[in-house]
């Protein structure tokens, strides 16, 4: 290996590291679903500074790994190189241009992912997994109010489905007293329970918020617009024009409802 190539190679290896610690920190939700259970007490940091720190910092990376010369390094690193780069670009314009982030409320999902993928997976003693679902409640409150200064451009399709979204979450919040109830200590569940109780309250302000402060000044029309989703098809290796998708996609659905009306 030469001078060059090892010089390549480790600055490949160091933006690889960065990356990865980044996506980790930045996302405990992402960090658990990757079998890395040393995230699974923690949550996401709602605030709008978080999002744009996250931006300047993929931006930084992505300055970073423009600097490597993959023609130095192996076929095999070379390709990882790419994939790192697509990765980026993708991400970037998804999180400065698309900005769904300031559009579509996602507290439902955080809730609902932060809460289930713990209680789901087998990674753990469910007694042990109780415990992190109980530190994962108590620190939800603080993102449920960090999130509302995110959502500085709402569209009312994203709130209105991210209130039906909400309706969900009682019941699930039962079932998880219900299972802590059978398993947890008598202290520990009354600790989960009151920890649900303040969540839910925090929700509750959350929905009235969106019903009385949002929707009334929503624009019901939310698109896109054909740059945008042309280019967001291109970073996804999707060869089609957004024209050519609609043409097929409504001829498969008049395909499919003829083929409803005759069974």
């Amino acid at each position: 290996m030469t001078a060059k190539l090892q010089r390549e190679e480790r600055k490949l290896r160091k933006i690889e590291s960065g990356l990865f610690q980044i996506l980790i920190h930045e996302d405990p939700i992402a960090s658990v679903n990757a079998g890395l259970a040393h995230g699974d007490n923690n949550v996401p940091v709602g605030t709008r500074d978080a999002e744009i720190r996250r931006i300047n910092l993929l931006k930084k990376y992505r300055a970073l790994l423009e600097a490597v010369r993959p023609s130095l390094l192996p076929k095999s690193r070379a390709v990882d190189h790419e994939a790192l780069s697509r990765f980026l670009r993708r991400r970037l314009f998804e999180l400065e241009e698309l900005r769904l982030w300031e559009s579509s409320p996602n507290v439902s999902s955080v809730v609902g992912a932060s809460i289930s993928q713990l209680l789901l997976r087998n990674y753990a003693p469910l007694v042990k997994r109780l415990r992190s679902i109980t530190d994962r409640i108590q620190k939800l409150p603080k993102f449920v109010h960090q999130s509302m200064t995110r959502l500085v451009s709402p569209g009312k399709i994203h709130v209105e489905t991210e209130l039906e979204s909400l309706t969900y979450l009682p019941g699930f919040f039962h079932r998880l007293n219900d299972i802590a109830r059978e398993h947890l200590p008598e202290s520990a569940f009354h600790t989960l329970h009151q920890a649900c109780e303040k969540l839910q309250n925090s929700l509750e302000i959350y929905a009235n918020w969106l019903i009385i402060d949002i929707i009334p000044s929503c624009p019901t029309d939310f698109t896109l617009g054909n740059r945008k989703y042309t280019r967001l098809l291109e970073l996804m290796d999707v060869r089609e024009s957004p024209a050519c998708m609609l043409r097929r996609s409504s001829s498969e659905l008049q395909r499919i409802k003829e083929k409803l009306r005759i069974l």
